[in-house]
């Protein structure tokens, strides 16, 4: 799987996992066709379950970078790595947590193993999988306090 597929294969699993929650969240917030998670008010974006969406949301865009690192994807590697620093502008999570979290990127690109019945590369679902995973609900419960 090149770099501008495994992209995409990461934006499609994301948008059908948080789809639900974010139909939902929208629902109950108008933010406008479109608009972006980031330019709710900034008193919406301090809340603990924001919080908690901008440290995962961090958490996915930095697996991204990492992976389109490893693929040699300079251009798909900055647009991730961009991503993820827009996330953290605004997140107040204390650095320590974005540490644990990129060690924990690290982790499961390393050492877990993903497949389909298609045969191939799969190493985006190893991202998704982190974005859903209790490791990084807990840790993210270790920072963010509600």
């Amino acid at each position: 799987m090149n770099s501008r597929q495994c992209f995409i294969t990461i934006l499609c699993a994301v948008g059908c996992i948080t789809g639900s929650a974010v139909y939902a969240a929208e629902a109950a917030h108008d933010t406008g066709p479109m608009q972006s998670f980031t330019r709710l008010p900034q008193d919406e974006l301090k809340t603990p379950g924001n919080q908690i969406k901008l440290f995962k949301y961090w958490t996915l865009a930095r697996c991204g970078a990492t992976l389109s690192k490893q693929a040699g994807s300079a251009a798909l590697e900055e647009d991730w790595s961009n991503t993820a620093a827009a996330y953290l502008e605004y997140s107040s999570v204390p650095l320590q947590a974005n540490e644990a979290a990129q060690a924990l990127v690290d982790q499961f690109l390393k050492n877990t193993t993903r497949s389909g019945s298609t045969g191939g590369s799969y190493e985006s679902m190893k991202c998704i999988d982190l974005f859903n995973s209790k490791a990084l609900d807990a840790l993210a419960a270790k920072y963010i306090k509600p």
